[in-house]
């Protein structure tokens, strides 16, 4: 708390200091007058006689009066100085010709950096370009060999092929509760117990048909008749195993309802009775879990034949290409937005810098009305001091004279005192105000130009971005 008291104290004395702030200190005659007992000092001497008649030098006081005043008139030459170096070195910051000549320097700078991006990007533009030929060359290749002239029919994007996946997974999931269901009327422990043998022999039922119609099947449509006598057999062959497959899940809960103990092998009973009687099931509850069977299982094979282009490798060869040609588009559009971003940021410095000559302009000219008015303030103080001086001693030698009685008054009383001769700093603004129409100039100079310049970078990248757009044509 003192530490804070005493700076306080401090910080309070220093902010009216005649030494920093003549202006807010000024000469006020009746403190002055008391500060050096001027009526005091001259009744004092007055009564001693003195100064005497013949003296030609000043007397004590009034040295005491010249002394206080020349140190205020030091003080007012230490702030002119501060003042005009402060102002000048102010005034050495506000150039603007690097920033006009920066701004003219725009539009070469985006030609620069449009041209480096680009010639960075060719050596894998080039690649990828040549890429995507490529497995185009290759698509049309095998379109010409298997007499392809449609467009291939699958899911194109991802979240349609995940969402046939998860509806596989659905039907799967209802395929086991159903089987739960039936198995669950031959299981002593009811519908939680039979749903993990019924899930397993739903995905089972499920997703053999459904890869056999993905691999197998498409080649009834294949150009060679040998392909597709081999997918007419996988039709063939997968009908028998969604029959087969059907029947070993209904045989397998008739092996449930058979079953006495847990020394039984369901799957052996269900096999036995699949073989002796493969047409023989229990009761109505086993055949509809035949036909659910068939029925998801040809939904399985349907979903694996339609994941894809029916005609065997078509769809994967022109998913290739093109995600070839995408990848290749999506560095043309990369490289684009590349160039996009260094105009706009380009275009942002121009004005930046635009701006920052207006506002360094009008700075140096506030900087130029300061030196002004520091001038006239110095003057006006110097002014009041030689008043105040005169004042003063008048003031001192009046006193005396009253109180000499009959004495006369020295004759050094008729002139009054001068101050010592003090070089004050010059605050001429000629050179300055100089310098501003040349910066006025420069900056009017700038503001025509800068449409201009603005439009050079437009041009510089409309031909970036008609390059890239023939680059982007080439496939």
């Amino acid at each position: 708390l003192i530490e804070k008291l005493f700076s306080w104290l401090f910080v309070s004395r220093k902010s009216t200091d005649v030494e920093d702030h003549p202006d807010l200190s000024p000469l006020i005659f009746d403190d002055l007058k008391k500060e050096l007992a001027v009526d005091i000092e001259a009744r004092k001497l007055a009564r001693a006689q003195l100064p005497e008649t013949d003296a030609t030098s000043l007397s004590s006081p009034e040295l005491r009066i010249i002394q206080r005043l020349e140190a205020v008139r030091a003080n007012y030459k230490r702030w002119a100085l501060e003042r005009i170096n402060d102002i000048h070195e102010g005034l050495n910051t506000f150039d603007i010709t690097m920033l006009v000549n920066r701004s003219r320097q725009y539009a070469d700078e985006y030609n620069r950096l449009a041209n480096k991006e680009l010639s960075d990007a060719e050596v894998q533009l080039a690649s990828r370009r040549n890429a995507a030929a490529r497995h185009q060359d290759d698509l049309d290749a095998f379109r010409r060999e298997h007499n392809l002239s449609r467009q291939p029919h699958y899911p194109e994007s991802k979240s349609t092929r995940v969402g046939l996946v998860l509806l596989g997974v659905v039907l799967i999931i209802i395929e086991g509760l159903c089987n739960a269901y039936f198995f669950a009327q031959g299981s002593e422990s009811g519908l939680l117990g039979g749903f993990i043998q019924a899930g397993l022999l739903a995905a089972m039922n499920f997703l053999v048909p459904a890869l056999i119609g993905r691999i197998w099947i498409p080649n009834v449509n294949h150009a060679r008749r040998f392909r597709r006598m081999v997918g007419y057999a996988g039709i063939v062959g997968t009908g028998v195993v969604m029959l087969l497959s059907a029947l070993a899940i209904a045989h397998f809960r008739d092996a449930m309802m058979l079953a006495v103990d847990d020394t039984v092998s369901l799957a052996a009973v269900a096999l036995k009775t699949m073989q002796e009687a493969p047409f023989t099931l229990a009761d109505l509850f086993s055949w509809m879990l035949f036909f659910l069977s068939i029925l998801f299982g040809f939904f399985g094979f349907w979903e694996g034949y339609k994941f894809d282009d029916p005609y065997p490798g078509f769809g994967r060869r022109h998913r290739a290409a093109q995600q070839a040609v995408n990848h290749f588009h999506a560095l043309v559009e990369q490289v684009r937005g590349e160039i996009t971003g260094i105009k706009e940021m380009t275009l942002d410095s121009l004005n930046r810098d635009v701006e920052k000559a207006k506002v360094n302009v009008l700075e140096f000219s506030a900087l130029v009305e300061d030196k002004s008015s520091s001038e006239l303030k110095l003057k006006y103080h110097l002014s009041k001091a030689e008043n105040m001086l005169q004042a003063l001693i008048k003031a001192f030698r009046d006193e005396n004279k009253m109180h000499r009685n009959g004495v006369p008054r020295p004759a050094y009383f008729d002139g009054m005192p001068e101050f010592q001769h003090l070089d004050f700093p010059s605050f001429n603004t000629t050179e300055e105000v100089a310098k501003h129409r040349e910066q006025e100039r420069l900056l009017n100079a700038l503001l025509a130009d800068v449409e201009g310049i603005r439009a050079a970078i437009q041009s510089a990248y409309d031909n970036r971005f008609d390059q890239l757009k023939a680059i982007h044509l080439q496939l």
